[in-house]
């Protein structure tokens, strides 16, 4: 399931104090579930700051091994070749997103979001 997905729901049901929040090299935040982190990150109130970098690297580098594809439409990792991930179309949509759905994610909130590339 999708587990990213779940997190954003409870987030956005039980109110935080959270100030900031990184999510790091993950694949809890992507195209598929981008509209449940919009909506929790805009019911976060004291949220100041969010950040967040995907798993598009494999993809951009070109480092993913097809060949490790299962029947649970997963592939190992190119950088950790223990961990699975979800894989589809030439995609992590689990851990990448589209620039539209990085537009749609910063104007759910009044925080600071930065995306992978606004990192530095």
């Amino acid at each position: 399931g999708d587990v990213g997905g779940r997190l954003a729901k409870a987030l956005t049901v039980h109110k935080t104090t959270m100030e900031r929040l990184n999510l790091y090299q993950t694949d809890l935040i992507g195209s598929r579930n981008v509209h449940e982190w919009r909506n929790a990150i805009s019911n976060m109130t004291c949220l100041k700051e969010f950040k967040c970098v995907g798993m598009g690297d494999g993809i951009k580098y070109n480092h993913v091994d097809e060949s490790t594809l299962d029947g649970n439409s997963t592939v190992k990792y190119p950088y950790d070749k223990r961990q699975r991930i979800f894989w589809k179309d030439g995609t992590f949509p689990d851990a990448t997103m589209a620039k539209e759905d990085e537009m749609k994610l910063k104007g759910g909130t009044k925080a600071k979001v930065l995306m992978e590339e606004e990192w530095a």
